[in-house]
């Protein structure tokens, strides 16, 4: 299990790795790392390079989550039936890889993005009815307070309740499902920072340089 653990995280990490908003930049040879909050996730292309580009850059996060958890559920670890515990503890050791790889890219000089979309893939396929309240209370505090930022760290938090109450996890899986809150945390400080100091930027407001 520990093998398949190690392989799980180096996998998810190869695959988030591919940079969706990185590569979409290069196309329309405008780098959003020198935008707006200067990651590479769809939020800050959307708002750099317009919806048809943050668009893209979405299907591409979703699917290089979705395509490495698939594999390791149905092809790469027969030995375990799908949505055993086993599976289950290998699809979210998965999508923390594709989290990581998607926010530290080697390549990148670790600079990615904040892992969002990834970690929406990775409730999707552990639960779908974790997805579907998720997105339901996603799209209502976005409605709400129109900070896409506070809805996403909601969300982060929302996964490891989830697992705990509503799994059949032990202890390992939802301390797994943990660390996409902790990264989630950590790769939205200067968004927490902002609205302490209420200047983050609002869904529909003109958009500022984010430091």
């Amino acid at each position: 299990m520990i093998g398949g653990i190690i392989f799980c995280l180096v996998f998810g990490y190869l695959c988030g790795s591919i940079s969706s908003g990185f590569i979409i930049s290069k196309i329309c040879r405008v780098d959003v790392r020198q935008h707006g909050s200067g990651n590479l996730g769809a939020t800050n292309v959307m708002r750099t390079l317009g919806v048809a580009a943050g668009v893209f850059t979405l299907l591409g996060d979703l699917a290089k989550c979705f395509i490495p958890i698939l594999l390791v559920r149905y092809l790469l670890f027969p030995d375990f039936a799908a949505f055993s515990y086993e599976s289950q503890l290998l699809v979210l050791y998965t999508a923390l890889g594709t989290v990581l790889g998607h926010n530290f890219p080697f390549y990148l000089k670790f600079h990615g993005g904040k892992g969002i979309t990834c970690m929406g893939a990775g409730m999707l396929l552990f639960d779908w009815r974790l997805a579907l309240v998720g997105i339901i209370t996603f799209v209502l505090i976005v409605a709400v307070t129109r900070y896409v930022s506070v809805a996403s760290l909601f969300e982060s938090v929302f996964f490891p309740v989830w697992v705990a109450f509503f799994c059949k996890s032990g202890l390992h899986m939802i301390l797994v499902a943990c660390m996409f809150t902790v990264l989630a945390f950590y790769t939205h400080r200067a968004n927490i920072k902002r609205l302490i100091n209420g200047n983050e930027n609002k869904i529909g407001a003109k958009k500022k340089e984010q430091k």
